[in-house]
């Protein structure tokens, strides 16, 4: 009794407690300093590198990890609602669809699997998505998430439609690589015009002061003049761009070009 009796004492005491004294012991927090709000504390957590987060809606996140599971994290509980388990590590997660019903990762050595985040279930997966594991995984939001690009260690990028079992619609290879290696990809320069001196035109009735040997010395430094503007003219020629050499890779067809520059834009 003495025991409840302290306890709603002390009660008390917090109840009548001076509002402006409440005022004063709170604190400005920089922006720049991060405050951890919340521990989730849970017997179920993951026991190995977690590979990435993402927020599903206002009450829940979820975590991928290289423990082969996939879990729902619930914000007020404070716990994992839900474990999704998997096969193999699961290296990258990303929520795609039009309105955020799919959860695709990236498992194992480069496949692909597809779960459905409504009714939590597995939809589809494909082997050998990408011949490396999967390190990131992009939702194109400028197209309001019907599709979704993956990128391996490699380099190279996929383009699949948002869908449960997705279709690959473009493939881009050496991403990332040496740009030398992307150059045909590069619009050529445009080649600049030459620039030649107008001469100042001859006024009509003016006698020559030199004679003779005037007019052939200046036949003779127009005929310099032209061989100088014809030397220039011809090194000014535009030159036709040479196709860099690409190795391990035939050279693109113009589909292939346009789709690829239509995507590079896409990610950017």
């Amino acid at each position: 009794i003495n025991m409840v009796d302290a306890a709603n004492a002390s009660g008390d005491e917090e109840t009548k407690r001076d509002p402006a004294q409440q005022q004063k012991m709170k604190t400005n927090v920089n922006k720049n300093v991060v405050v951890r709000e919340r521990d989730f504390k849970s017997a179920s957590t993951h026991q190995d590198i977690i590979t990435g987060v993402k927020v599903g809606d206002a009450d829940e996140f979820l975590t991928s990890s290289l423990d082969n599971s996939l879990k729902l994290w619930d914000k007020f509980s404070q716990g994992v609602s839900y474990t999704y388990e998997t096969h193999e590590p699961l290296s990258s997660m990303q929520i795609t669809g039009e309105k955020g019903e799919l959860l695709v990762c990236g498992q194992g050595q480069g496949h692909l699997i597809v779960f459905g985040k409504t009714r939590r279930n597995q939809l589809s997966i494909e082997k050998w998505a990408h011949a490396e594991p999967i390190t990131q995984i992009v939702s194109l939001g400028k197209l309001r998430n019907k599709y979704f690009a993956t990128r391996c260690g490699d380099g190279h990028v996929n383009i699949y439609s948002s869908l449960s079992q997705p279709d690959r619609i473009a493939q881009l290879f050496n991403f990332d690589g040496d740009p030398d290696e992307l150059a045909h990809l590069q619009p050529q320069p445009e080649p600049e015009e030459p620039v030649v001196a107008a001469k100042p035109p001859k006024v009509e009735g003016e006698e020559d002061e030199e004679g003779e040997e005037g007019e052939e010395e200046a036949a003779a430094a127009d005929e310099d003049e032209e061989e100088d503007e014809a030397k220039k003219k011809k090194k000014l020629e535009p030159q036709p761009p040479v196709a860099p050499l690409l190795v391990g890779r035939p050279e693109p067809s113009t589909r292939d070009t346009m789709i690829e520059l239509h995507t590079k834009a896409l990610l950017q």
